[in-house]
């Protein structure tokens, strides 16, 4: 008796190679997605602006006591200037207790730190 074989070898090879090629997809995927505990900050996206690009309505939420001034850069209206000045407020006075504290940082009034106030987290640097 004589099997049905539908798909010749060709076929079969064509088909797992496919098969492999998700499954290595899907890898990378939730790879790529997977969040960090270990983060110092996190990426939070609220509702997109109209006619805002996407990557723009993204904002990260920076805890002030510990990041580096690339991270501060990060905060709406922050720039290495400013983010250098936030550092060495907290090198000479020691973790902020509070987000208003930035307010006795050179350059951070009440309009800049309204703007900013969202995105801050206060905990303390792990010793």
């Amino acid at each position: 008796m004589r099997k049905l074989n539908p798909l010749s070898k060709g076929e079969k090879w064509i088909v797992a190679l496919t098969l492999v090629f998700a499954l290595a997809m899907t890898g990378v995927y939730i790879r790529s997605t997977r969040m960090d505990e270990s983060d110092e900050y996190t990426i939070r996206a609220g509702e997109l602006a109209q006619g805002t690009a996407p990557m723009e309505a993204v904002q990260w939420q920076v805890n002030i006591n510990t990041a580096t001034v690339e991270e501060l850069t990060h905060l709406p209206g922050v720039g290495e200037v400013l983010a250098e000045r936030i550092v060495a407020y907290r090198e000479a006075h020691g973790a902020f207790r509070t987000a208003e504290e930035l307010l006795e940082v050179d350059g951070i009034g009440e309009s800049k730190f309204a703007d900013m106030k969202d995105w801050i987290v206060l905990k303390e640097a792990e010793q």
